[in-house]
């Protein structure tokens, strides 16, 4: 009866969903992705990805999935696409993506500088082939943890010090809920869901209803944007992500980017202790969720160098009204120039130190110097 069953489900989503048809929302094949039995031909289907190579691994993967998230998203090559049918962000590259930026990898960076075996050119998450504990630091717990921030769920369950290494999803991780260690089930559904329901363009949690991780920006639990289809791999200022910033307000908006950055180093920027991180100048700590229309009469508003308050790739800021869409311009009011962390980093990593956008340090040799976007009287 079971068998039966099976064949008459089969023959009806033959019947009622013809195979160009039968794509979920990551626009694939079922089959690229998922695998009923884990066997084919006698052979395991789920993969297992080393760096160089994927082999067949005997024990299946939660969600009959045949990868895991960094088997998934990573390429043995240099594109930052996995395929041409399905698209899929590639956040690490086994051979060197010859940069940084659109046409070389995606908005977030990439895993490839610190797998490298430069610590410091990226977040070492577990995995990722060849990437441990980061030699820089005593343990897991990252730089300015602060484990009384748990506005969109208690990353490493509150720990004083972590316990393990940095993972994708999870308790330990950026993407999904943290309320559990296993990375399938923390963002179980959200590669099928509708991350804009209302039609807004806005990925703000489901029309300003409960958050899910599929109506999270980039899956991230309570974090809220615009995403640029292509994941910035085509970029300009009229073409890209925009992020989502409130001026003054980091460590009681939890939908802002900054915030997510902070679930892990609050004591950076969100911590409420004005000994922490200040207000007024001279500033203790670089600002974030800070808008430089508030001081756009100083060298600030000549924002992106040449005062023509076009949004800058190389040092992107936030906006507080989603509702404009997409900013090319900045400037023009308060709420639309926003420095983020990201202004300033990318979030899985970048050839440079401290996953920064630009080598400050050997600037000028280096070329760019991205603090003059926003310091323009300093370059």
């Amino acid at each position: 009866m079971r068998a039966r069953t099976a064949w008459s489900l089969a023959i009806l989503c033959l019947v009622c969903f013809p195979w160009s048809t039968c794509w979920g929302k990551v626009r694939g094949l079922c089959s690229n992705c998922h695998t009923m039995h884990n066997s084919q031909n006698g052979s395991p289907m789920a993969e297992t990805f080393n760096g160089a190579t994927y082999s067949a691994n005997q024990s299946p993967n939660r969600a009959l999935l045949r990868y895991s998230c960094v088997g998934c998203h990573s390429d043995t090559g240099s594109t930052p696409y996995k395929g041409t049918v399905n698209l899929t962000p590639v956040v690490y590259n086994v051979q060197s993506p010859g940069g940084q930026g659109p046409g070389k990898t995606l908005a977030g960076g990439n895993f490839y500088w610190v797998a490298a075996g430069n610590d410091a050119c990226g977040h070492n998450v577990a995995n990722i082939p060849g990437v441990g504990q980061d030699s820089n630091l005593l343990s897991f717990t990252p730089p300015g943890w602060d484990n009384s921030i748990s506005g969109n769920g208690q990353v490493a369950n509150g720990e004083s010090t972590w316990s393990h290494q940095l993972t994708c999803a999870g308790t330990y991780g950026c993407h999904g809920v943290h309320t559990t260690t296993d990375t399938f089930a923390a963002i179980s559904g959200a590669h099928h869901g509708n991350d804009d329901p209302d039609g807004n363009g806005i990925v703000d949690g489901n029309g300003g209803g409960e958050y899910t991780v599929a109506t999270s920006y980039r899956f991230l639990y309570g974090i809220k944007g615009i995403e640029d289809p292509d994941w910035e791999y085509t970029a300009s200022p009229s073409d890209h992500n925009q992020y989502y910033a409130v001026d003054g307000a980091l460590s009681t908006t939890t939908e802002t980017i900054s915030y997510l950055c902070a679930e892990c180093h609050g004591t950076f920027h969100a911590s409420s202790g004005s000994s922490n991180v200040g207000t007024a100048s001279p500033w203790l700590r670089h600002p974030t969720d800070y808008d430089m229309n508030n001081v756009s009469t100083k060298e600030y508003g000549q924002y992106p160098g040449d005062g023509s308050h076009t949004y800058s790739l190389i040092a992107p800021v936030g906006s507080s009204d989603l509702t404009a869409g997409v900013r090319s311009t900045v400037l023009s009011g308060a709420g639309d120039a926003i420095v983020t962390c990201i202004s300033c980093h990318r979030a899985h990593g970048s050839p440079n130190a401290a996953l920064l956008r630009w080598d400050y340090k050997s600037w000028p040799a280096s070329g760019t110097n991205g603090c003059a976007i926003c310091h323009t009287s300093k370059d």
